[in-house]
């Protein structure tokens, strides 16, 4: 067949074959190739019709075109380079039906590899097919012409599955997502260097965006001052249309307030009380939780840092070069003047620490009373600041650097970051380093090794982290977020084992937690952070509230001892500081140091409490040694004045009223009492001269009488013997010998002669002394001589030598005696008085009984002794003479007498013989009656 022929039958062919036939296109093809066997050159003309061909909905369509093109390509070189380009140029509208073109592309690669670079981009996008055949067919192509395809698209499945995981794990993925994106555009474009990085770059974001969570957003303009609460419970920005605004943990706002000339800085006090903001107009505001204006304090000029202590104090960096500290109230503490205004500043939580920034060369660090401690060299510091415990220092630089200090300015570690450094902030405990560049934020932990880095679209405009370095806080141009780093949440669970170790020391259960923690620490090495985060929130949570329950049982344990130390008026200011330091340090988590203060505190207070009491205990001993004294004094006091005649009725009651108070330990009413006995004494003293004289003049008209009665005779020889005292103590002698001379006349008419001629001799003796000789000679002529001739020896030999006043146990309660020799052997008497009570002790108990009585005298070497016993006391004589009848009657009437009057105090009586004052006094005229 002729040239034209052939042509005329190809051109006839193709459009059967560009019809919608199948059958028809499928004949089309057979004939095409029977004329490519004859002459292939004529079907230059139909290549249009086969190119379009390979993307025919039939597989056979497609695969006779295959067939034919390649068959083409083999036999006629000059057709193999435009079937190659034409199959490249049709490749993006093949759709699905890829997979001939591309194996015809493949058999063809080598020879026409030229031919491919325009069309890389088409071929690339095949990568991304639904069809996996395709992919592939691409694959394999791409390969052949030296595109590692392979690699790309492991690592595009790799980055795409860890961007999907975060994206399940609630990171965000907007980030990574659109590095994925760029990777395929620089993938389609060519740009094979870029595909890696952005790759590794999508890969990066995912696994940063599953450890920094945005927990919320609020939009605002020029977010360049913000902080955040030590507990991550509300966050504070200064914006741009000159407002703070407060929003709380949940992303609500909480309040706004304007600034005017706008907001330069903001600052939390650590306990969240106080929210500060310096303005452009030079003044620093103070607010409270609830937005309410507390003060508003002027400054110099406006301030560019803010930093606040634990006490509330707030320092203020000023541009007129001066660093404010304002108290919690609004008043300035004290202003210190620097060469430059200060740029930035950091303050330890007790203040005792301040760096300073001035954008020079050096941090400079003070102390709390601006006092320059030390400075450090390193570059412009852009910014600066300090932990709370004043042991981490951390400044970044103009120069791409961040450095960690020690408190004494030690270096500890450097860090780069890829642009110049903007803002700082460190956790608490220096556990969690932040910093920033204008398009990244960093996160190091205290040994300086990275924990995430984060890219942003929008420069960084200020950064806060709260206390634990859990939350941070950024402003950008447009907004700020509250972000969650769940890495420092795995950080804060890997290290646990010291915090469940700590609690338990207090005491509490910590096997749920334990569990928790572990269950979080499972989570997060399977990269679960969301579930390890929420574990271990949980199980700190679980912590927290046990470790403040039992330390409020321990503080409240404490305080007890501490009441009951004050409660006896002990100093307690050093336990009540170490329980208030306590609780900082709980607060802190220093659980040894907690267990520590406390034990501190109990033993101080129970220390003081000891103390206290044992002086209370000297000064009430003290109290009642003087009391005893002051008794005594007043024991002594009226005795004496009884003796010398005054009534002892009253001043008996006055003094069992004080003794009876002074037993119930009321010091104050027995002092009252002895004070009303000495006031009554003395008084009665006063009167009793006139009462003295009256008293000697009725005895006398009794001595009158030629006869008188028994009783006018008793009263009679008490009222001479209260003369005698009375008159030997003021010294009248006169009326001393003259009483002694009545009274032994007396005694005389009532047959008493021993005590008699006694008397008689003691007024001779008298009368000598005041030279009264004829009184002297007419006692011993006619009275002395008398008596000597008296015949009546029986009664007149009669007399009580010594009077015991002896309980029933034994003990003495009063021992008088009538005899006038001081130097009679004390030892003798004390034996004497041993052998009386040993008797008492047998005898009126019972043992030595004869036919049912109470034995009732004891013979001691030549002394004779009568006893009489009562129910609470005992009676003992010591005689000489023969006994009188009515003596026994007389014993008894007196022990019944005090045992009437004293029953109550006999009863429980404790040996205090001063409780039974008067009742010697009912004895002794036992010792004049012979």
């Amino acid at each position: 067949m002729i040239f034209g022929d052939l042509t005329d039958k190809v051109e006839k062919q193709a459009k059967e074959l560009a019809g919608p036939a199948k059958e028809r296109k499928l004949r089309a093809l057979a004939a095409l190739r029977e004329v490519a066997d004859e002459d292939p050159k004529p079907l230059k003309i139909a290549l249009p019709a086969l190119l379009e061909a390979l993307g025919d909905g039939s597989g056979d369509v497609r695969s006779g075109a295959a067939t034919l093109l390649n068959h083409l390509a083999k036999t006629r070189s000059s057709l193999r380079k435009e079937i190659v380009r034409g199959v490249l140029c049709a490749l993006g509208g093949y759709g699905e039906h890829t997979g001939e073109a591309l194996d015809l592309l493949g058999r063809h690669a080598s020879t026409t590899g030229g031919e491919f670079e325009q069309h890389l981009p088409a071929l690339a996008g095949l990568l991304e097919s639904g069809d996996a055949k395709t992919r592939e067919a691409a694959t394999e192509l791409l390969e052949r012409l030296g595109v590692p395809a392979r690699k790309y698209c492991a690592g595009l499945a790799e980055a795409t599955a860890v961007v999907e995981e975060a994206v399940r794990c609630g990171a965000d993925g907007e980030k990574a997502g659109y590095m994925l994106k760029a990777a395929r555009t620089a993938m389609s474009k060519g740009f094979y260097t870029e595909v890696d990085k952005d790759l590794e770059l999508a890969r990066e974001l995912a696994n940063h965006g599953r450890r920094l969570v945005r927990v919320w957003r609020v939009d605002a303009p020029d977010v360049r001052a913000v902080d955040i609460s030590a507990g991550a419970r509300f966050v504070v920005a200064g914006c741009g249309d000159r407002k703070v605004r407060l929003v709380d943990r949940s992303g609500t706002a909480s309040w706004t307030a304007a600034i005017p000339e706008g907001v330069r800085a903001v600052a939390v006090s650590p306990d969240e009380t106080l929210v500060l903001a310096a303005g452009g107009d030079g003044n620093l505001h103070c607010f409270n939780r609830r937005g309410d204006r507390l003060w508003t304090f002027r400054m110099g000029a406006p301030a560019s840092s803010l930093a606040v202590t634990e006490g509330n104090v707030t320092l203020a960096c000023a541009a007129d070069n001066n660093i404010y500290a304002i108290g919690p109230g609004g008043a300035m503490v004290s202003k210190h003047w620097t060469e430059k205004p200060g740029w930035r500043l950091g303050v330890s939580g007790e203040g005792d620490h301040a760096v300073v920034s001035f954008r020079d060369h050096n941090i400079y660090c003070y102390d709390r009373n601006l006092f320059l401690r030390w400075k450090s060299m390193g570059g412009i510091w852009n910014d600066v600041c300090i932990s709370r415990d004043g042991e981490t220092v951390v400044g970044g630089t103009q120069g791409c650097e961040v450095a960690q200090f020690s408190k004494i300015g030690m270096a500890a570690w450097k860090a780069r970051s890829d642009e110049p450094v903007t803002d700082v902030a460190v956790s608490a405990g220096g556990e969690c380093v932040y910093f920033a560049d204008p398009h990244n934020l960093y996160s190091y932990n205290r040994a300086g090794r990275p924990m995430v880095r984060y890219r942003t679209t929008d420069p960084v405009l200020s950064l806060s982290c709260d206390a634990s370095g859990e939350h941070f806080a950024v402003g950008l141009h447009d907004r700020f977020v509250l972000m969650r780093n769940l890495e420092r949440v795995r950080q804060r669970a890997s290290q646990s084992g010291v915090v469940l170790e700590n609690t338990q020391r207090l005491g509490v259960d910590v096997s749920g937690p334990a569990a928790l923690l572990e269950r979080a620490t499972a989570a997060f090495e399977a990269n679960d952070y969301e579930s390890g985060s929420n574990a271990a929130s949980e199980a700190w949570q679980l912590l927290e509230t046990a470790k403040n329950q039992r330390a409020e049982a321990l503080v409240a344990s404490v305080q007890q001892v501490i009441a009951a130390a004050k409660a006896v008026g002990a100093d307690t200011a050093k336990s009540e500081l170490l329980v208030k330091n306590a609780a900082e340090s709980l607060r802190r988590g220093h659980m040894d140091r907690v267990l520590l203060l406390l034990g501190q505190s109990r033993e101080e207070a129970e220390i003081s409490r000891r103390v206290r009491e044992e002086m209370q205990k000297a000064e009430a001993e003290q109290r009642a040694q003087n009391l005893r004294k002051a008794i005594q004094e007043a024991i002594d006091g009226t005795d004496e004045a009884v003796e010398s005649g005054i009534d002892p009725g009253h001043p008996e009651v006055l003094l069992q009223k004080a003794i009876s108070a002074a037993d119930s330990g009321d010091h104050e009413r027995a002092m009252l009492h002895l004070g009303q006995l000495h006031d009554h004494v003395k008084a009665e003293k006063e009167k009793l001269p006139g009462r003295i004289q009256k008293a000697f003049s009725e005895a006398l008209a009794v001595l009158a009488k030629p006869d008188f009665k028994a009783e006018e005779a008793e009263r009679a020889r008490m009222q001479l013997s209260s003369a005698i005292v009375y008159y030997e103590k003021a010294g009248e002698l006169g009326r001393l010998a003259e009483a002694y001379e009545r009274l032994g006349f007396l005694e005389e008419r009532r047959g008493k002669i021993p005590y008699s001629k006694f008397l008689y001799q003691k007024a001779v003796n008298t009368y000598f002394k005041i030279g009264e000789i004829d009184q002297v000679l007419m006692l011993l002529v006619e009275r002395m001589k008398r008596l000597e001739a008296i015949t009546d020896k029986k009664v007149g030999e009669f007399t009580i030598e010594e009077l015991f006043l002896i309980y029933r146990d034994g003990r003495l309660v009063h021992h008088n005696t009538r005899r006038l020799r001081p130097e009679v052997d004390n030892q003798v008497l004390g034996g004497m008085l041993i052998a009386i009570q040993h008797f008492v002790g047998d005898s009126f108990r019972g043992k030595d009984r004869v036919k049912g009585e109470i034995l009732n005298e004891l013979r001691y070497g030549k002394t004779r002794i009568i006893i009489e016993g009562g129910s609470w006391v005992h009676l003992a004589l010591v005689i000489s003479g023969h006994e009188p009848e009515e003596m026994r009657e007389r014993m008894r009437k007196v022990i019944s007498d005090i045992e009437d009057k004293y029953r109550s105090t006999l009863e429980t009586w404790d040996g205090d013989a001063s409780k039974l004052w008067g009742a010697k006094k009912m004895v002794e005229p036992l010792i004049t009656w012979m």
